[in-house]
């Protein structure tokens, strides 16, 4: 998110104040900013040890920064919990949801996309009949996928002594089922290019 320099200029210093607390919640670019107007341009002077802070604090946001891009690059959806993106709403991640429906059960899956979908909009029936059809359905597909597994151990036996394992096997085939269907029902309730921030 591009920071504008005009905009922080036209802040009282109080307010900046603000940007370059140890808690502060904007972007690494916008406390620099604040510190260089505080500094350069409205004359306040800081110690060595109150400039070190900050110089640390921009450090320290670059790099927590740099991190969340790299954990986001499988969502590009889901932006950062900054200041900036305060009127974005906070849901359970796509990659949760997989997460739990793959390991656990798709019941649970499909509660995380209502309590997503129920702060977003109104429920409607047809929403319900989604998750419950999509709970049905991996219960379905994971008995059949457990009775080939079970009947075909022969065929499976090189993947499940080398890698796996009935479970692996399970898991992972599940896995992409449920990265299937939850992608499409992600983008049917919420669109391709929904923006969000991760709820913790």
């Amino acid at each position: 998110m591009q920071v504008k320099r005009s905009v922080l200029q036209k802040l009282s210093t109080n307010e900046l104040n603000s940007y370059i607390k140890d808690d502060s919640r904007f972007v690494p670019e916008a406390i620099e900013m604040a510190f260089e107007i505080k500094k350069n341009e409205r004359n306040i002077q800081f110690s060595k040890i109150e400039t070190t802070r900050i110089k640390n604090l921009i450090s320290s946001k670059i790099i927590y920064h740099e991190n969340e891009e790299k954990k986001n690059s499988f969502e590009p959806n889901l932006v950062e919990d900054i200041e900036e993106n305060n009127e974005v709403p906070k849901l359970h991640s796509k990659t949760e949801i997989i997460f739990h429906s793959s390991v656990f059960f798709s019941f649970i899956g499909a509660v995380l996309l209502y309590k997503n979908l129920k702060k977003i909009k109104d429920m409607i029936l047809f929403h319900y009949v989604i998750l419950v059809l999509f709970s049905l359905s991996m219960l379905v597909f994971d008995y059949y996928l457990y009775e080939y597994i079970v009947n075909h151990q022969e065929e499976l036996s090189h993947i499940k002594y080398k890698r796996f394992g009935n479970l692996g096997i399970f898991i992972t085939i599940r896995g992409i089922a449920n990265l299937i269907l939850i992608s499409l029902i992600w983008n049917y309730f919420f669109g391709k290019d929904f923006k969000y921030k991760e709820l913790k």
